[in-house]
C-alpha cells in the first residue's frame, strides 16, 4: 500500500469558530460546504477538511484528532507565512538526511499539526 496525501480529515472541536478561522484565513483553504455544524475545505488537489462542531450528531464518535500532515511546496515559506498570522510553532523546523522537511505548529484548538514537504524527486 502505497498512501500518498490524506484525502479527507475530520476534525471535532469545541473551538469550532476559530478553527473555521484558522483554515479559512490563516491556512487560506477554500471553502467547499458550509452549515452551522460543519465547513468543509478543498485543497487543491481535491482532498477534504472538515471541521465538526460539537453539536453535530453525526460525528459523536469521533475522538480527539491524530497529528495530521500537510503536504506544502515550500515548508520555510509556509512557516513564515503561519508565523506571520499569530501560529504558534512547536520548535524548528526539522529535516531528515532522506530530505524531508516539518515543523509542528498548535493550531487554535491545541491540536497539533505538521507542514511537510517530501525529498525532492530525482
Amino acid at each position: 500500500m502505497h498512501i500518498r496525501s490524506i484525502s479527507w480529515l475530520g476534525i471535532r472541536t469545541t473551538a469550532f469558530p476559530e478553527m473555521v478561522g484558522f483554515f479559512r484565513d490563516v491556512m487560506q483553504l477554500e471553502l467547499e460546504y458550509e452549515s452551522p455544524e460543519i465547513m468543509s475545505f478543498i485543497l487543491r488537489n481535491g482532498d477534504l477538511v472538515e471541521i465538526i462542531a460539537p453539536g453535530d450528531r453525526g460525528h459523536d464518535d469521533f475522538p480527539l484528532t491524530p497529528v495530521p500532515g500537510f503536504f506544502v511546496d515550500d515548508v520555510d515559506q509556509a512557516r513564515e507565512h503561519l508565523v506571520n498570522c499569530g501560529v504558534e510553532f512547536m520548535g524548528r523546523t526539522r529535516r531528515t538526511q532522506e530530505g524531508w522537511a516539518y515543523a509542528l505548529l498548535r493550531a487554535p484548538d491545541g491540536n497539533i499539526f505538521r507542514i511537510m514537504r517530501p525529498p525532492a524527486s530525482p
